[in-house]
């Protein structure tokens, strides 16, 4: 999937959580959306996946989304200029980045933008 594609008529999502060192699996989830862009996919995985954090962590992400992880270093000026770009526009999606600001305030959020591909192996830790 391309996260610059235009509207979607029906995406889906596939998160993994890893935790270096522990003997558990990794702890997955996926989801699907209709009527949706590949922007707001990407972030709504985002939020689903830190709906399974318990507890504050280091967390590095790994992504294929520059947008997801650019824009994690933009969220303090979007929220200081009103939730609006430096030329006055509405930044997109701002519920949904305004969410994640929230689920990230507890951890140490760090990413890594990198080929996903392929789905079926779990990321490097």
């Amino acid at each position: 999937m391309s996260s610059h594609a235009p509207r979607m008529k029906r995406g889906s999502y596939h998160y993994m959580l890893c935790c270096p060192g522990s003997s558990k699996p990794p702890l997955e989830g996926r989801g699907q959306e209709k009527n949706i862009t590949g922007h707001r996919l990407i972030l709504k995985c985002a939020v689903a996946a830190m709906d399974r954090m318990t507890r504050s962590a280091v967390i590095t992400i790994h992504t294929d989304s520059e947008y997801l992880a650019e824009g994690h270093g933009r969220l303090a000026s979007w929220r200081e200029n009103d939730w609006k770009k430096s030329n006055g526009q509405k930044i997109r999606n701002s519920d949904l980045w305004k969410l994640l600001e929230e689920k990230f305030k507890t951890h140490a959020v760090r990413f890594r933008v990198e080929s996903m591909l392929p789905y079926t192996k779990s990321p490097p830790i």
